[in-house]
């Protein structure tokens, strides 16, 4: 495979067909961050399509943190993102996708920081713009369903940066694209 083919390859039918996958995913960098809040088992779901280059990932993770310290709220991260990458055939059944994406990180707290008449309180939610790399390897085990497992680095844009490792994995499904969602997409 030479690199104009690796990198400039286009798909002729984008949208043509949607990987949906679940994963169980962990917490495992340590650093000032992780000083204050230990990270509890989440859960990671996402539909990954071709696309006009590559393959569009969107994702949505929800991670519950508890706070060490009784001055400090525990939260759930609820983290959608949107990462644009590409997929290497490293044999028949072996797939490696790294991609780059955006996300939104969310902070929904245990408890409000002020009282408040508000149907929502604001004080019980915060949130932040992120960054996000993944890589991650497919093992196919039939046409349609893969094992996968990925590391995920997500830079979260606080005051002090947050920086989270994060180890995935889960199974996905392949299936075709209904025709009116692809004329959505499209």
């Amino acid at each position: 495979i030479s690199y104009q083919q690796l990198i400039c390859a286009q798909h002729i039918n984008p949208f043509d067909s949607l990987e949906i996958s679940v994963q169980i995913t962990q917490n495992v960098n340590s650093n000032t961050f992780h000083d204050f809040y230990e990270s509890k088992n989440g859960i990671n779901t996402s539909i990954i399509t071709p696309f006009y280059w590559g393959e569009i990932q969107a994702s949505l993770q929800i991670m519950p943190f508890s706070s060490k310290e009784q001055d400090f709220r525990s939260f759930v991260g609820i983290h959608p993102n949107l990462i644009l990458g590409k997929q290497l055939n490293l044999s028949k059944k072996m797939k490696w996708y790294n991609g780059l994406g955006i996300g939104w990180y969310i902070f929904y707290f245990s408890e409000e920081s002020y009282s408040s008449d508000e149907y929502f309180n604001s004080s019980v939610r915060e949130s932040e713009l992120s960054r996000n790399y993944i890589t991650q390897l497919n093992y196919s085990i039939s046409e349609n369903v893969k094992i996968n497992l990925c590391i995920r680095y997500d830079t979260i844009s606080t005051y002090k940066k947050i920086n989270l490792t994060n180890t995935c994995l889960g199974i996905s499904y392949l299936l075709r694209t209904p025709d009116w969602l692809k004329i959505f997409l499209e």
